[in-house]
């Protein structure tokens, strides 16, 4: 069964959607091929700044958990977001990315430090990569999945995201879609998923 039967479309605006978001507590976001791929071994393979866009605004002003390697990947903190990089290296060093409040870096050791961290932001944001998804699955209550029109083809490096679309566990309440166009090499669709209370 397709996962957007029975979902209503939404032309929304990102104020909208971040006012449902503001409901829940630990939301994954990621963008994944039509397959759950979220990445190989050179990175992610494609370019969709629309769809960067759009992880901007929705993260603003809150908290974004990752692992090292996504961290090391973006190359420095995401502005006006409290970066916190979970990593079992107890010597990790991010004092030379601490170059103002507005790009603050912190580091966690297990996920109970990195949403002590996190805490007092409006939201949480699981940012990747597939073991930090893995590692909060459990815990968060919504998912803001862009699913990209494309397929990886698989190798060894490849990353998935843990798959959940066919189970009970998630509801899909709102999705976006976004052709193909100058800006983004792929057509994309942004799809909303909660946890059914």
């Amino acid at each position: 069964m397709n996962d957007a039967h029975n979902a209503k479309y939404y032309t929304m605006n990102d104020s909208l959607c971040r006012t449902e978001q503001n409901k829940m507590a630990i939301c994954l976001i990621v963008a994944a091929d039509k397959n759950g791929a979220i990445a190989t071994g050179d990175g992610i393979p494609w370019h969709l700044p629309s769809d960067l866009d759009h992880f901007k605004k929705t993260t603003k002003g809150n908290a974004v958990i990752m692992g090292r390697k996504t961290f090391e990947s973006i190359g420095r903190p995401l502005p006006d977001r409290v970066n916190i990089v979970l990593t079992k290296n107890k010597d990790y060093d991010v004092t030379r990315w601490n170059t103002g409040p507005s790009e603050a870096v912190v580091v966690a050791h297990t996920t109970e430090q990195a949403l002590i961290l996190a805490h007092g932001s409006p939201m949480i944001f699981i940012i990747g990569g597939g073991e930090i998804y893995e590692a909060f699955f459990e815990m968060a209550s919504s998912i803001i999945y862009t699913e990209v029109d494309t397929e990886i083809e698989a190798a060894d490096d490849t990353v998935y995201f843990p798959y959940f679309k066919d189970t009970q566990a998630w509801k899909l309440y709102a999705f976006k879609s976004h052709r193909a166009d100058a800006r983004n090499d792929h057509a994309f669709t942004i799809k909303w998923y909660s946890r059914p209370s």
